[in-house]
């Protein structure tokens, strides 16, 4: 998993280990934590493909006040 900042481009990568929603949430937490108290300042947006592993970042995504848009093949 791949959160890239757009004006520094600044990377955060962490590998994950399944293609599963449980992976990628446990993903997320562990790029997200050093940011606690203040995710909502550092990420404004999280843009997703469709895949069924993304199936829960909606709800992660407003548990903090971030907002979740998910892409869209055309």
């Amino acid at each position: 998993m791949t959160l890239i900042e757009q004006k520094t481009r600044k990377e955060l990568i962490i590998r994950l280990d399944g293609k599963d929603a449980e992976s990628v949430e446990l993903g997320l937490k562990k790029l997200i934590g050093p940011y606690e108290g203040r995710v909502a300042q550092v990420f404004k947006t999280i843009t997703a493909d469709n895949g069924s592993e993304f199936s829960t970042l909606a709800e992660y995504g407003k548990k903090d006040g971030v907002s979740v848009y998910f892409s869209h093949p055309y």
